[in-house]
């Protein structure tokens, strides 16, 4: 959805891309916003942290309070104060964009895992758990992740350190669990042992000992995403070609949102999506690493029935390894899905 700060106290009602009202009920969600026309910080909620208790995807700080930006947060939207402080969520007329990913039913309360040598609080859904935990600083040390009923694998782990200004930290399956991301950063992946070299199961995450993902005492708010041809959430990668004739990804329906990442590159994460550019032709993007406004014209894709098309030589999302998760919408069904993928 979208909105225009004012300034002032005001409640936004959460929309889909055809502005028809939503309403999750006591579904556990994340809630990002970020302004579209100021290069000002994204800002980043989940209901099993509560609101007031805010994280940046582009920058290292530790988890802050604030009193005057996100108040509540509720099934149908959520309300937001003055915010004095920054103006990242409600300065008077400036323009921002909001999106939603929803976990599983705990009203915010999140149920205890204890399946890990370290507890955790997780909200488990189809598509997603978003959890927290107190790590240990063991290397090799898991957390529970509770899984799907139908015990699908992890494909993407994303994990921060709510108490230490540190990297974020992105596993992904097409990385292999011996590499990672950083999701504040443009770096490309790197050889490291933040998942201690292990892969997740379909209950537990194994973690190393730095300070990013374990260190003893310091609290962590960790995201694990699920992909199965049957779901709206997708997660993947594909094979740039530097082009004009560009790479297309099959994502089994037409992204409503999408985060991509070049792993092999120095280059930004780019957001797109059809709150961004309600049109095939998805000009417009943000940047997840950077404060940046809204890029209006990077023409480098379209959005099709089935995934996307790139269709210019763009280092950033045609050329080298890409990995991207995000959300389809009029999902083709298994049966009907092309084989040998």
């Amino acid at each position: 959805g979208n909105y225009t700060g004012t300034a002032g106290a005001q409640t936004i009602s959460f929309t889909d891309d055809q502005g028809n009202a939503l309403d999750f009920g006591t579904q556990d969600y994340k809630l990002h916003i970020k302004s579209t026309d100021n290069a000002y910080s994204h800002v980043v909620y989940y209901t099993i942290r509560g609101a007031l208790k805010e994280i940046n995807t582009d920058r290292t700080v530790a988890e802050l309070t604030r009193t005057d930006t996100v108040l509540a947060m509720e099934g149908t939207g959520f309300d937001l104060g003055t915010d004095v402080s920054t103006g990242w969520c409600n300065q008077s007329g400036a323009s921002y964009v909001y999106w939603v990913e929803v976990a599983g039913d705990t009203n915010g309360a999140g149920e205890t895992d204890t399946s890990g040598t370290i507890t955790s609080t997780v909200s488990a859904g189809k598509n997603k758990t978003i959890g927290t935990y107190v790590g240990d600083g063991n290397y090799g040390a898991t957390i529970g992740h509770r899984g799907t009923q139908d015990g699908r694998l992890p494909r993407q782990v994303i994990i921060k350190n709510l108490d230490t200004a540190v990297n974020w930290i992105v596993g992904h399956e097409a990385l292999g669990w011996n590499k990672n991301l950083l999701l504040n950063t443009t770096g490309a992946a790197v050889t490291d042992t933040q998942f201690a070299n292990t892969d997740p199961t379909t209950t537990l995450i194994t973690l190393g000992s730095y300070s990013n993902i374990n260190s003893n005492g310091d609290r962590y708010l960790f995201e694990v995403t699920y992909d199965e041809p049957d779901t709206h959430c997708k997660v993947g990668t594909y094979e740039g070609n530097n082009s004009t004739d560009g790479a297309f990804a099959y994502m089994g329906g037409s992204p409503v949102s999408l985060t991509i990442k070049n792993a092999d590159a120095g280059q930004q994460w780019i957001y797109k999506s059809t709150e961004l550019s309600p049109h095939n032709q998805a000009d417009e993007a943000l940047f997840i690493s950077t404060n940046n406004a809204m890029l209006a014209s990077d023409g480098n894709m379209d959005i099709v029935s089935t995934g996307i098309k790139l269709h210019h030589a763009n280092a950033i999302a045609n050329n080298n390894t890409l990995v991207y998760q995000g959300y389809v919408k009029n999902r083709i069904s298994p049966q009907h899905q092309p084989r040998g993928r």
